[in-house]
């Protein structure tokens, strides 16, 4: 069973149970049997369904024109061609922002996130080295933190805790990341030019700060309290 699953599943249940002994209390146990698992599917569908939207809610993101970005289609096509990847949709943040991201429920429904700041700032190279990375992540860690930082707040955050995988370092998904590259020193340019601005993105929280290519809760790249140094994914990027 996968973490999708386990945690859908423990959140209808939450929700169902209660509605489920209350219909058997008052009625009989088989209408409360019947009520409950209706309310448990109807739960998981709505939880699913507002996985879909996350970047909109979160981080107010629109759809990106195609025909406005060709550099970053034609890029993405490639990458996702060369390596077998269902193509992400593109939306857009609009902000001064540096940051990118990759969320998604399923790998048939991935969505490649970009600030206005950053797609401004870098070029060709730059737009590879960003998109290989994002594309280089575990999707299995994508779907589960898109998943469960779509969980509205009155369900427990213990939850999602124990679903949620291991942290990744990004300096080792800087390396899965160059594999989809034919130019790794860009994304050393890239981390640099960061550094230099801003890459906190409003709406980001815990669970889902992992899945942008920098820090993107406030603070962003130069929080001095995160635990990884974007100076030092810079330093091992100038040893490869």
């Amino acid at each position: 069973m996968s973490s999708r699953t386990t945690i859908l599943g423990l959140c209808a249940g939450i929700v169902a149970m209660p509605v489920a002994l209350l219909v058997g209390f008052l009625v009989t146990w088989w209408l409360g049997l019947i009520v409950g698992a209706l309310v448990a599917a109807a739960t998981a569908f709505w939880v699913w369904n507002r996985a879909a939207t996350l970047p909109e809610r979160a981080y107010g993101v629109g759809e990106a024109h195609h025909a406005s970005m060709p550099t970053v289609e034609n890029v993405m096509d490639g990458i996702c061609l060369a390596n077998g990847i269902i193509e992400p949709r593109i939306a857009l943040v609009d902000t001064a922002a540096t940051n990118a991201a990759l969320l998604g429920r399923s790998e048939t429904d991935l969505v490649f996130v970009i600030t206005t700041g950053l797609l401004d700032s870098i070029d060709r190279m730059g737009v590879e080295a960003v998109v290989g990375h994002l594309l280089a992540r575990d999707h299995d860690e994508v779907e589960t933190r898109t998943l469960c930082a779509s969980m509205p707040l009155w369900i427990p955050a213990a939850l999602c805790s124990f679903a949620l995988p291991s942290d990744v370092s990004r300096i080792e998904q800087d390396q899965r990341g160059l594999t989809y590259t034919r130019f790794p020193p860009a994304l050393a340019k890239i981390l640099e030019m960061m550094l230099q601005k801003s890459t906190a993105v409003p709406g980001t929280g815990r669970v889902d700060d992992p899945l942008w290519l920098a820090p993107a809760m406030a603070g962003g790249a130069t929080d001095p309290d995160a635990t990884e140094r974007i100076e030092d994914r810079i330093e091992v990027l100038r040893e490869l």
